[in-house]
């Protein structure tokens, strides 16, 4: 695929404010997501390694690879008293 000196410099333009370009309302979640996927080659996560932490790696098209830890909000679900109490999966 070759690219014109315009649409080069009109991508790279949106590359230098990509949180704008995610937050303008004419973005669509579709869009979203294909923004990603063409940034990002695949994530791991890993709630097992620390307690409390949910370990996150992310290898980026470019081969580059991140690493980060996340607090997890949640440490247990209360356990409900009864079936009628709960709304799984919208049923």
């Amino acid at each position: 695929m070759s690219l014109s000196e315009a649409d080069r410099a009109k991508i790279l333009a949106l590359a230098t404010d990509l949180p704008q370009l995610w937050r303008a309302t004419t973005m669509t979640a579709a869009e979203r997501k294909q923004i990603v996927r063409l940034l990002v080659k695949e994530v791991v996560l890993d709630q097992r390694r620390e307690r409390g932490q949910v370990w996150v790696r992310i290898v980026w098209q470019t081969g580059a690879v991140t690493e980060h830890r996340l607090q997890r909000q949640v440490r247990a679900y209360a356990t409900p008293t009864s079936s009628a109490s709960t709304n799984v999966c919208g049923t």
